[in-house]
């Protein structure tokens, strides 16, 4: 008998605040007035960093229960990085869930 897994998907809300000097804004078009619109077009470009961010919620969406491989199918699919890592080493990262 496999191991038997919960997996609980939620969506995180974050506040992010950016700070763009103006006259880098009117560099992106020297011939016209700078509009406030410039620096939302930069933010949702993702061409501006955040000087803060603060999480204001979490939503929980989803939890199922998961045998063992289909766990690691899970996992592999939401990590595509891990490759040909062996499943013991996966499951070794997923024993890691607890925040110490």
């Amino acid at each position: 008998m496999s191991k038997k897994y919960v997996v609980v998907d939620s969506i995180v809300h974050f506040k992010h605040r950016y700070v763009i000097p103006k006259d880098e804004l009117q560099k992106l078009n020297p011939d016209a007035p700078v509009q406030l619109g410039w620096a939302e077009e930069c933010v949702m470009a993702e061409e501006a960093n955040p000087v803060s961010q603060r999480m204001l919620d979490e939503m929980i969406v989803d939890v199922v229960e998961l045998d063992e491989p289909m766990a690691l199918d899970y996992t592999r699919r939401e990590n595509p990085h891990y490759g040909n890592i062996p499943d013991d080493l996966v499951l070794e990262m997923i024993k890691g869930w607890k925040d110490k």
